[in-house]
């Protein structure tokens, strides 16, 4: 049974994980295969680590557990864009979870918190196709 909840410091490294296998199972013939390869698992890694230790009451990660483990994450910015309203910077579900609604729980509880803190703000993603 998937669990929502908000993400830890400690949790940088799964979500650093998803995000550089969602990279490289989405974006594989845009991005640099080296960097996918080699690269993107150790940025993505500091990224999270320096978002997650941050103290900003203006964006919110959550992540999706199953059975402990972390299989997706959503991370959602209050105040964006002037028009646009409120930004979802990422949303990745593992392999494992994708057409399952993990996805979709995630998408809901980013708008909940969007709504709880800003009930006029919009929410915006861009959606890289490929």
């Amino acid at each position: 049974m998937i669990q929502l909840r908000k993400a830890q410091y400690s949790d940088a490294g799964a979500i650093a994980h998803l995000h550089a296998a969602g990279w490289r199972d989405t974006y594989g013939n845009v991005m640099s295969s080296d960097f996918l390869g080699n690269h993107a698992q150790n940025e993505r890694f500091s990224h999270w680590q320096s978002l997650l230790n941050q103290s900003n009451r203006d964006v919110a990660v959550f992540v999706a557990e199953n059975e402990e483990n972390i299989e997706g994450f959503i991370c959602v910015m209050l105040k964006k864009d002037a028009q646009w309203g409120a930004y979802i910077d990422s949303l990745h579900v593992s392999s494992a979870l994708r057409g399952q609604g993990a996805g979709k729980k995630l998408l809901h509880h980013a708008a909940e918190w969007v709504c709880s803190e800003d009930a006029k703000s919009p929410l915006y993603l861009w959606v890289f196709g490929v």
